[in-house]
């Protein structure tokens, strides 16, 4: 077959796989290796990747922290001027609790955003996406909220497991 015919394919249009930078990995290592409530400066990781933490490599310290998460369950936490913390369970769960935080008030954004789209100029197509964003943002704003959360404490005991299952958390919102 003729080069470009049918049936090949121009190999110049693939992406190439891809690979984590190494300093992502320097950064992992040695976030790993600390032991819990242990701290590293942003300088002493600085000088490891030869780059700033705070500035220019500030993405790749983001990663490797992604990656310390996802990957070997290990939460750092930044200590704001500082450098990074690896937590314990206490403070991973006081990190946790500070995220939920951030969702409520995101979630509020996106209902006073939504607002201010005009619903009357909307097409049809336009009016079924601002009706969905402003219910996710609702529904997500409501069981995110103080009093709404105390209500599902009330109902996680340690018997419970690590997570109730989803239709017994939404049953709890939905007075069943």
């Amino acid at each position: 077959m003729e080069e470009g015919g049918v049936g090949m394919q121009d190999n110049s249009l693939k992406r190439p796989p891809f690979r984590r930078r190494v300093e992502t990995d320097m950064l992992v290592e040695r976030l790993e290796a600390l032991k819990e409530n242990e701290s590293v400066s942003y300088d002493t990781l600085s000088e490891l990747i030869g780059e700033d933490v705070r500035v220019k490599a500030r993405h790749i310290l983001r990663s490797a922290r992604g990656i310390l998460m996802r990957d070997y369950g290990v939460n750092t936490e930044p200590v704001t001027g500082e450098g990074v913390i690896r937590t314990d369970g206490i403070g991973t769960l006081a990190a946790a609790e500070g995220e939920l935080q951030l969702i409520t008030r995101r979630a509020t954004r996106v209902k006073l955003k939504v607002g201010c789209a005009s619903y009357e100029k909307l097409d049809e197509d336009q009016r079924t996406r601002f009706t969905m964003i402003a219910s996710v943002a609702n529904v997500v704003a409501s069981v995110t909220r103080k009093k709404a959360l105390m209500k599902l404490e009330a109902a996680c005991r340690p018997e419970s497991g690590k997570e109730l299952p989803i239709q017994a958390t939404l049953a709890l919102f939905m007075g069943k």
